[in-house]
């Protein structure tokens, strides 16, 4: 599926277009976007300034000397100007071009036509059976509050087939850029027209096709969707605007459901989760929302046996039809490598545990079961959320080593690749902000050794516990994930520093590159304060990129 396509060819193809297509854009100021690709089919987006009809026009030829698909639609204030189109009987394996026109009487138009909007690109996925290398980028949480996001034109620069932007699109519960804290429809929907209106969003949307997926900034901080507490007029216009305003498409039975799967060729199935709208409320309340209730830094005294013991009631995050619908199309599924695209860490990270799988054992312990019962190779979870950069070749590792109560004994791995964030605080960022506001300042001599030993001290903990390959907590990124014809996994971490990252010329680093393989055997005849005095490990494995 991967054209490989060099800057050269972009370049020689589309420059002569580009006058044109940036002129025309003003009728069409956020851009357009692809989604939800397969081999035959793509849902195509834009937004008007302007009520009235628009005009799609699909073609494989840049300069559309002629149409495959051909299509008007009306666009008007009830779903605030967007407008989507389904393009259908498209050529599996093919790349093609859209844009949109505005079906403006000739008389109005300075050119005696419709002016079109910017021109999109997307490459339709290879048909099943089709032993096709794909190349897809993948991250997530972009706060407007530190825009314009530079980092995705570097991302848009990777001759990808996909990018899978999965988690926090928006944050719609921060302040940013004059806008406040969305609770109405109308906020909803300028937080996307804000977010659409930064020129590297629409860049990349305009590049290659987009998996989209939301977390919890989509509505409000850590919601939950069964919390009987939560505003349903708010969480209702919250969804409203994420479907207008992204190209997902859309459960005729089920109109507000985002979990879905999708097939690239015979080595790729993407299985997308939503960990939000199914699930129950955590138990941090029960916990009087201690930090470290397994003793991650404290120890054995540190345990807080009773929250341990709440941390694993059975609880729901997935809900339980989606959970049937992921271990039945898992053991289902014929390709080789099976994608999770999950919005908060299944490794243990045992701090801060009650958002994310930490704090619904439950169901994370059936889920890992059920994999390793069945024998399901090739399971692959992609991550977003943490705003930090982690390689775990094996999440089953902690399990086996630490939770016998886990039946897990066929000895199959699951990997996690997590990954993060476009824009946002970094875990680093994070640690030392709370060590600042607890020991006076950012100048404080304290502050910088508590933030700094305290991370150190986490992550070695963490490495022990996961046997994590790759940590990198202080830098904007994204994964670029290569599977070939043969279905062999290379990734790698790209990423900016937070200081840097609003920078036209920010320099982007590989920080790590592997090939996905085995969990190596686990080190238990190492020492702990070994283990310990690695905790900042493979930081840094290659020279920046230029």
């Amino acid at each position: 599926m991967n054209l490989q396509r060099s800057r050269f060819h972009l370049t020689f193809v589309l420059a002569p277009l580009l006058a044109a297509s940036l002129h025309a854009a003003d009728g069409f100021p956020l851009g357009v976007a692809a989604g939800d690709v397969t081999d035959t089919s793509a849902i195509l987006w834009t937004r008007a300034d302007d009520p009235g009809d628009v005009t799609v026009q699909v073609s494989d030829d840049p300069r559309f000397d002629s149409l495959v698909f051909n299509a008007v639609a009306a666009v008007g204030a009830d779903a605030d100007q967007t407008v989507r189109f389904e393009a259908t009987g498209l050529r599996p394996a093919t790349r093609y071009y859209y844009r949109f026109t505005l079906a403006v009487p000739a008389q109005d138009s300075p050119a005696g036509e419709p002016p079109p909007s910017q021109t999109g690109t997307f490459s339709t996925a290879p048909p099943p059976a089709a032993a096709t290398p794909l190349r897809f980028v993948f991250s997530g949480d972009s706060n407007f509050q530190v825009a314009p996001f530079v980092i995705l034109s570097h991302a848009a620069r990777e001759s990808a087939d996909l990018f899978i932007w999965y988690g926090d699109t928006i944050y719609a519960d921060v302040p940013a850029a004059g806008q406040g804290v969305a609770t109405t429809l109308d906020d909803y929907r300028a937080k996307y027209r804000q977010l659409r209106g930064d020129p590297h969003v629409r860049e990349i949307l305009s590049e290659m096709a987009v998996l989209v997926g939301w977390d919890d900034h989509e509505v409000g901080n850590d919601y939950a969707g069964l919390d009987p507490s939560l505003s349903r007029s708010q969480r209702d216009a919250a969804y409203q605007a994420f479907f207008e305003h992204m190209p997902i498409r859309r459960d005729a039975t089920d109109p507000t459901r985002t979990y879905r799967r999708l097939r690239y060729g015979r080595n790729v199935e993407v299985f997308v989760l939503d960990t939000r709208q199914y699930r129950d409320i955590d138990a941090g309340a029960a916990c009087n929302n201690n930090p470290d209730p397994e003793g991650l830094l404290l120890g054995p005294l540190g345990i807080d046996r009773a929250c341990v013991e709440a941390l694993r009631q059975p609880r729901e995050l997935l809900g339980a039809e989606q959970f049937d619908w992921l271990t039945s199309g898992l053991a289902e599924s014929t390709a080789t490598i099976k994608f999770v695209v999950n919005s908060v860490p299944l490794s243990n990270f045992a701090i801060l545990p009650y958002d994310r799988w930490d704090g619904y054992d439950a169901q994370r312990k059936a889920l890992l079961e059920f994999i390793d019962a069945a024998g399901v190779e090739g399971v692959v979870f992609l991550t977003t959320d943490l705003h930090s950069n982690f390689y775990n070749p094996d999440v089953m590792r902690h399990f086996r080593l630490y939770r016998p109560d886990y039946a897990l004994r066929s000895g199959v791995q699951v990997a996690e690749l997590v990954v993060g964030p476009i824009g946002t605080s970094t875990f680093s960022q994070t640690l030392r902000g709370i060590a600042d506001r607890l020991l006076g300042g950012p100048e404080s001599p304290a502050a910088q050794l508590v933030g700094a030993g305290g991370e150190a001290l986490a992550l070695g903990k963490l490495n022990q516990r996961n046997g994590f390959l790759f940590a990198e907590t202080d830098r904007y990124a994204y994964l670029v994930v290569d599977v070939s014809a043969a279905g062999e996994v290379d990734f790698t971490y790209r990423g900016v520093t937070p200081e840097s990252a609003q920078q036209s010329d920010a320099e982007i680093e590989t920080l790590y590159e592997a090939r996905l393989a085995p969990a190596p055997p686990l080190p238990c005849c190492l020492p702990l304060f070994v283990l310990s005095t690695c905790a900042v490990f493979l930081r840094r494995t290659s020279s920046p990129r230029s």
